[in-house]
């Protein structure tokens, strides 16, 4: 998770969605089976398939989590690309306190307790005495035990590597400590994440959709080919935030209308790329990708009967209009599926309607590093993901190569658009009479300023170890919203 709050989904907060499933309610992945007879049906795995491979759990599209294992007690935690250290509540059996305390400070709340050590489990890899923060504490972030938070990001930032430095305590996250343990494993991970729907909105399987997986050091079988897909550097963040980042192709987003939206990065003179280049994270634990609000308004503003709601940074728009954008890095197109754009949802004052699935930016958002752009899960879930951690796996004495970030397009267009048409038009597809996009960009006040309030955002201390967090947490907590498709 980027910055704003710790997770874009507290675990009590799920009261507040009857829609979605509780931590008792997820159940592991489709098992393993041949290509369905429908067309468009992807090949299902299993939850995971060994060899360092985890099912990775899906609420409702806004909160993505696996299971570890700590002493021989399960923990089932978000996984995070946009943090660095792992932290769970409720102890294991067999647990050591090294006498160090930590606070993980986010915008809306804090976890503080103590810095431990226990053996941990993650499939088939085994590593003794992995450092962890045992949460005691939290202000404004309510878990129950046995859950917590798996950050993935890099290890530089790491609050937990930082407090133990110098006491003789190996304090890496968990991906440094395998990579630095099984020198035969590829240094890289690949994470996929799957789609939900409500049965009570549509009763028609999804037909563009795929198991959710984290793996560690080898790609899903079905999706080897994201091994040949271009390497996408990961620069180094000036501001010295690292994240999971590269940048977009020179305007690099092609908007509902077909044509390419104009792109120009904020980033005072950019290590990498053009002034038409947007610096891009990837961050699995944001639900809402957030853009700037030039881009947000070519996108929705346009749409007929838009409405740009400033105090929130989101667009309403109607349910029943599909729209369709693509991303593009290194010359490869990455669609958007169309239920990805704009979420169905209840505001708490019975209001009902569809709002854009992508936010306007902050504008302080170089306020946690040289980015212009945060693509979160409504874009993750369109792509499956190979990040290989280079020169960035921590406590490395050797030079291995440059990190970089592959991406492979999961999106069947067809398959989407259908999913879209059973969703919102009850299976019949008026979409060829859906009234054209206008000429006008909508209010979203696409000049970039917002002087609106988002709730939930704060512009106290973040954590350290970067971006973390989402709005969408926040719209959903306070405004009560029942998401949906």
């Amino acid at each position: 998770m980027l910055w704003m709050a710790p997770f874009n989904f507290l675990i009590s907060s799920l009261l507040t969605f009857p829609l979605l499933l509780t931590v008792a309610e997820i159940i592991p992945l489709v098992g393993r089976s041949p290509i369905s007879a429908t067309h468009f049906k992807r090949q299902q795995l299993e939850g995971g398939f060994g060899n360092g491979s985890v099912a990775v759990f899906n609420k409702g599209n806004l909160q993505y989590s696996c299971n570890i294992t700590l002493a021989g007690r399960e923990y089932n935690v978000i996984v995070d690309t946009g943090s660095n250290d792992l932290w769970v509540k409720g102890a294991p059996p067999v647990t050591k306190a090294l006498g160090v305390s930590a606070t993980l400070a986010y915008s809306i709340g804090t976890v503080s307790g103590s810095i431990n050590t226990a053996n941990l489990a993650f499939d088939t890899f085994q590593v003794p005495n992995q450092a962890y923060l045992l949460a005691s504490k939290s202000t404004d972030l309510d878990f129950p035990e046995g859950n917590g938070m798996l950050g993935i990001g890099p290890s530089n930032s790491s609050d937990i590597l930082s407090k133990l430095n110098g006491t003789g305590t190996d304090g890496l996250p968990l991906l440094d400590r395998i990579f630095r343990q099984n020198m035969n494993t590829p240094n890289f991970i690949t994470l996929l994440l799957s789609r939900s729907q409500d049965d009570k909105i549509s009763r028609v399987p999804l037909l563009d959709n795929h198991p959710g997986l984290l793996t560690i050091g080898e790609p899903v079988p079905q999706y080897e080919e994201i091994l040949n897909m271009p390497k996408l550097k990961v620069p180094i963040d000036p501001l010295g935030q690292q994240h999971w980042q590269t940048v977009l192709d020179s305007n690099g987003i092609i908007g509902p209308d077909g044509k390419p939206i104009q792109t120009n990065t904020g980033v005072p003179e950019p290590r990498d790329g053009k002034p038409d280049q947007l610096q891009v994270v990837f961050d699995s634990g944001f639900s809402l990708p957030q853009i700037s609000g030039p881009i947000l308004d070519a996108i929705y503003g346009k749409v007929p009967g838009a409405k740009f709601i400033e105090s929130e940074g989101l667009y309403s728009i109607p349910c029943e209009y599909e729209l369709n954008i693509t991303f593009l890095f290194s010359g490869k197109e990455y669609p958007i599926a169309p239920l990805d754009l704009s979420i169905n949802a209840t505001l708490d004052d019975g209001t009902q309607g569809c709002f854009s699935h992508f936010q306007k930016a902050p504008d302080d958002i170089r306020k946690f590093g040289a980015i212009d752009a945060i693509l979160g899960m409504a874009f993750l879930r369109n792509t499956y993901v190979l990040i290989n951690f280079g020169d960035f796996v921590g406590g490395s004495d050797r030079s291995v190569a440059d990190p970089y970030i592959q991406l492979l397009s999961t999106v069947n267009k067809t398959a989407a658009h259908l999913d879209f048409v059973n969703a919102r038009l009850g299976g019949k597809d008026t979409t060829g009479s859906q009234a054209p996009l206008t000429g006008s960009t909508g209010n979203g006040n696409g000049n970039g300023n917002n002087n609106g309030s988002v709730p939930g955002k704060n512009n106290g201390t973040r954590r350290n170890s970067g971006l973390v967090g989402g709005w969408w947490f926040a719209i959903c907590v306070i405004l009560g919203i029942v998401a949906g498709i």
